[in-house]
């Protein structure tokens, strides 16, 4: 679970730096977070995102996805957790946004008990 989690996160830096510059990909990213809760904070915490993808991030506490989605816009922040009608505010108002990852659990995975996610 673990392994999977920071491969994803690597993936979404990554996905970041191709827009940050243009030729050398910038290798600092700010990422605002919510007051959610969700898996990776541990990983947030402790820096594991940092050393697998080789990048500072700089933690940014946005309480709202509108903010969240207004800092992006200005470019304040290059990813950030946001609920569904924030981003589909964003998108129907033309916003370059994007959707990547969504932080929730889907019906019908068939985790039951921890030991179900596998490692």
């Amino acid at each position: 679970m673990k392994t999977r989690l920071v491969t994803m996160l690597s993936a979404a830096a990554l996905i970041v730096s191709s827009g940050l510059a243009q030729g050398q990909p910038k290798k600092e990213v700010t990422i605002a977070y919510q007051d959610m809760n969700v898996p990776y904070r541990t990983a947030m915490e402790s820096g594991e995102i940092e050393k697998a993808t080789g990048y500072r991030i700089n933690w940014k506490f946005i309480a709202g996805g509108g903010d969240v989605i207004r800092a992006m816009g200005s470019g304040d922040i290059q990813i950030g957790e946001a609920g569904s009608s924030p981003i589909a505010a964003a998108v129907s108002q033309g916003l370059d946004v994007e959707l990547f990852w969504i932080l929730d659990m889907l019906a019908k995975l068939g985790v039951i008990r921890y030991d179900d996610l596998g490692d």
